[in-house]
């Protein structure tokens, strides 16, 4: 948890607080109400599709992890889902002045996908010059995980980027079951 102290602080710092606020604006978008919709709530750890030990709303943890209660995974996807904003300002600082809605769009695919992903896709170069358009496509691309060694398309992520796609490209939060 002190790496999300660090990044409050330089983000604090780096902008006036307006990062925070920005985060605040992002954390209440009805987008949160999806990713926890499509993470799902588990208060024990389990093994994801991808075969990564995960506890609360997508939380990657040990395997020993000892079990958590509600309120404890609230707080995990708010350190997660700051995490993630932290990550995509980095990637795309041109970023923080653009819309909420596209911004809890870009923060629930980082948290979903990391740093890491986000800072190697197309769908970066797309945002960095300037391709608005051409991001939904992007984000509905990503609809793969990695299972028992095979890239397989789960139905899980396709309904979760299309999510995310329409929020980008409209504001419209529909979770789509």
């Amino acid at each position: 948890m002190l790496w999300a102290l660090i990044l409050f602080i330089l983000l604090t710092s780096h902008q006036g607080g307006s990062a925070i606020t920005r985060f605040e604006d992002i954390f209440n978008h009805p987008m949160t109400e999806a990713v926890k919709h499509y993470e799902g709530l588990r208060l024990v750890p389990y093994k994801c599709p991808a075969g990564k030990w995960t506890i609360g709303y997508g939380h990657l943890c040990p395997p020993d992890q000892r079990p958590i209660s509600k309120e404890e995974a609230e707080r995990l996807l708010r350190w997660d889902m700051l995490d993630a904003f932290g990550a995509m300002l980095r990637q795309w600082p041109e970023g923080a002045d653009a819309p909420a809605h596209q911004l809890a769009a870009l923060t629930s695919f980082v948290f979903n996908l990391g740093e890491g992903n986000f800072a190697s896709s197309t769908l970066l170069q797309r945002l960095r010059a300037r391709k608005f358009s051409d991001v939904p496509a992007q984000i509905r691309r990503w609809n793969k995980a990695t299972v028992d060694g095979v890239k397989k398309r789960l139905p899980g992520l396709v309904k979760r980027r299309q999510c995310e796609a329409l929020c980008f490209e409209a504001g419209e939060v529909v979770i789509i079951k």
